[in-house]
C-alpha cells in the first residue's frame, strides 16, 4: 500500500527519498531462526543423502 503525499507537504520528495532509502532493512528474530532451522535441516539431509548414497554404492560393489 503506497501514501502519497504532495512535494509540498512539510518535506521534499527528494528528502523523504533520501530518508527511506538510508534505513538497513531489518529481519525479524523468528525469521532468523527459522532461517538456520531450515539451514541446519537441508544439510542434514544433504549429509544423509551422501551417507546413503554411499552406503548403496559398496552394497552394489558387493564390498
Amino acid at each position: 500500500m503506497f501514501l502519497i503525499v504532495p512535494a509540498t507537504f512539510g518535506t521534499s520528495a527528494s528528502a523523504l527519498h533520501r530518508h527511506l532509502g538510508s534505513e538497513e532493512p531489518t529481519v525479524p528474530s523468528s525469521v532468523q531462526g527459522a532461517s538456520k532451522l531450515a539451514l541446519l535441516a537441508a544439510k542434514f539431509l544433504l549429509a544423509t543423502a551422501f551417507v546413503v548414497g554411499l552406503v548403496s554404492t559398496f552394497a552394489a560393489a558387493g564390498v
